[in-house]
């Protein structure tokens, strides 16, 4: 058992990665470094540090690769990560990772990186506060689930892009975009979770975090003048991406009853997430 916080820092430039130790081991953090040509993902596997913080720039690509990797560990995907990085626009395109709870963009005070992995620790991915296994899940859900968390952040982005193409996300999609890339990628860890676990629907949303979370984002919509309808559209159509992406990878080790089967469940643990939501539409009705 760890005595202290424990933070695992990732990046590839030592002067900021000199600097950011110092931040928090000042700050009474217990920092460990990725060691020359180790692999950071098996060390944070075999450590389990409590937070992770990585940095992310165009002279690092393979950040996102990182980061994408530790989303599909069964154990590092529950690990909180902190995203630094040189712009806003990659701030925000690593806030759609299900695992990144935090984002810092350079340049940056000592508060803005203490603060954001402190906040980190005390609020990490939603999957983490899921139930433990209820059940082994059958092999062809846990190879379903394990692609759709390998690849989690390109198919939150397709949805992404899929309702900007449709109203009301068309034409305010500046408005709304925030409550989809603060709330969806939660959701959408939770959903992966849920199938490698083997959880039931009335599970998956019984986890208190997690009825917070649909909650919050039906209440940004109430706030923003939406009805339930463009809240189910947003669950509707992650279902529609999700699915259409396990059709494509329909081969020898994954039949089209494979993908069937998987199917069903997807879309019952989807439709009891929405079922929730228009719940908490109607318990708080818009005031007229």
């Amino acid at each position: 058992m760890k005595e202290k916080n424990a933070v695992l820092i990732i990046d590839h430039n030592p002067i900021l990665r000199d600097l950011n130790e110092l931040i928090l081991s000042e700050a009474g953090y217990e920092v460990a470094l990725v060691p020359l040509n180790a692999d950071p993902v098996q060390l944070a596997a075999s450590t389990y540090p409590h937070v992770i913080v990585i940095s992310i720039d165009v002279t690092n690509p393979e950040g996102w690769e990182i980061v994408d990797r530790l989303e599909a560990g069964q154990s590092t995907k529950l690990i909180p990560v902190v995203v630094i990085s040189t712009t806003q626009r990659t701030a925000v395109e690593a806030r759609i990772a299900p695992n990144v709870c935090e984002t810092v963009v350079a340049p940056y005070d000592i508060d803005a990186l203490r603060d954001a992995v402190a906040r980190a620790i005390g609020n990490p991915p939603a999957a983490a506060l899921l139930p433990e296994p209820y059940q082994v899940a059958p092999p062809a859900v846990a190879f379903a689930a394990t692609l759709l968390t390998r690849n989690s952040r390109t198919l939150i982005l397709r949805s992404l892009r899929q309702l900007q193409e449709v109203e009301p996300f068309r034409s305010r999609f500046g408005e709304l975009s925030p409550g989809l890339i603060d709330n969806v990628p939660k959701i959408y860890g939770t959903l992966t979770t849920a199938l490698h676990r083997g959880l039931t629907p009335s599970q998956l949303t019984a986890t208190p975090e997690i009825r917070r979370v649909i909650g919050e984002h039906v209440r940004l919509r109430e706030a923003q003048g939406l009805l339930p309808a463009p809240v189910i559209q947003e669950y509707q159509v992650i279902q529609e991406v999700t699915l259409r992406f396990l059709r494509s990878k329909i081969d020898a080790d994954f039949s089209a009853l494979d993908a069937f089967d998987v199917a069903l469940l997807i879309n019952s643990l989807v439709d009891h997430i929405i079922r929730v939501a228009v719940e908490d539409f109607q318990a708080f009705p818009r005031m007229i």
